[in-house]
């Protein structure tokens, strides 16, 4: 079966290493994945460690949330409590809602795209790591199939910005669009069934 690998999400004490704006709106997706990974596998500490480097990168780029001080203090209280899988539940919602509420504020859809970009890319390669770490289980194998539906979304979002050319740039369009629409022709016959490790290598 599937176990927790630290060394398969980024870290979140590489926080301070990001200092352009764009790695950073980046990394609030990237880290949002690594605290649901960390989550599912049972790991609170290192879940709420996640928690803390978004809202301190959330901070940093303009974005601070007071909504999200109440619920991460509860979280930083119940840690090794009984409660703490609900706190930390709340609070990865509180962090969602702030995300999606930022669209609206100075600089908001690029926060939103660069970091729907990092969560998806760090998406894709946890579960093509967690299929490979089962031996390509049709379970996990189904898991990879679904990242579909996402990528299909993130092209939806980035041909809304094509009329759009100075921000198409600053999000990097049509990069994202090239390698978005190559994952998706690799995964064209991606099933539980016929799909074969061989392919799933090569998209790994």
């Amino acid at each position: 079966g599937a176990s927790y690998i630290p060394e398969l999400a980024s870290g979140a004490s590489t926080m301070d290493s990001y200092q352009d704006e764009r790695t950073q709106r980046r990394m609030v997706g990237v880290y949002l994945m690594d605290m649901s990974y960390a989550f599912v596998f049972g790991k609170n500490q290192e879940s709420l460690a996640y928690a803390e480097a978004i809202n301190a990168l959330l901070n940093k780029l303009g974005f601070e949330d007071r909504k999200i001080l109440q619920p991460y203090k509860s979280a930083m209280e119940d840690v090794e409590a009984p409660g703490a899988r609900e706190s930390l539940q709340k609070l990865e919602k509180a962090i969602e809602d702030s995300w999606s509420d930022g669209v609206n504020k100075p600089g908001g859809i690029e926060m939103a795209v660069d970091g729907v970009y990092g969560w998806l890319i760090e998406s894709l390669y946890l579960v093509l790591e967690l299929a490979a770490q089962t031996d390509y289980n049709p379970t996990f194998v189904k898991f990879v199939d679904q990242e579909r539906s996402s990528i299909r979304v993130m092209i939806d979002i980035l041909d809304v910005f094509s009329e759009h050319p100075a921000l198409s740039q600053v999000i990097e369009r049509d990069t994202r669009l090239i390698l978005f629409n190559g994952l998706l022709a690799q995964m064209k016959n991606l099933d539980t069934e016929n799909f074969g490790a061989d392919q799933l290598e090569i998209l790994r």
